[in-house]
């Protein structure tokens, strides 16, 4: 295509629109940096305030954690000395079981000298008065 046979005012249009829009593309470029850093400056700061409170509840949780942990040790404390009192409880009923089971030995025992006493009286003849 010869240039030379294209109308001057078109050449001038396309120009001008070719360079407007460099000019619009410059503009927009500029404008989104622009936002990008706004946004970036936006974000740090929503982050460092984020990274704050996640600080501040860390610390509340391991003061929460800690208090558990302290607690948890009590109820061990705790729940060892009924260990003991429940070994103590087995051990004294143990012996409640050996004395009872003297007991019924010797009312066994008991039962069968009485039968014996009983036999032994029946067997003797009553007493003659002198």
């Amino acid at each position: 295509m010869d240039w030379g046979s294209v109308p001057p005012l078109l050449t001038v249009v396309l120009a001008s629109l070719v360079a407007l829009a460099g000019a619009m593309w410059a503009v927009l470029k500029v404008i989104r940096v622009e936002l990008a850093e706004r946004f970036d400056a936006r974000f740090d700061a929503v982050d460092s305030r984020f990274e704050a409170l996640i600080a501040r509840f860390d610390a509340r949780f391991d003061a929460v954690d800690s208090r558990f942990d302290a607690v948890d040790s009590r109820f061990d404390a705790v729940d060892s000395r009924f260990d003991a009192v429940d070994s103590r409880f087995d051990a004294l009923d143990k012996r409640v079981d050996g004395v009872d089971r003297r007991f019924d030995e010797l009312w066994v025992d008991l039962r069968a000298l009485t039968e014996r006493v009983d036999r032994i009286v029946e067997g003797i003849p009553p007493l003659q008065p002198a």
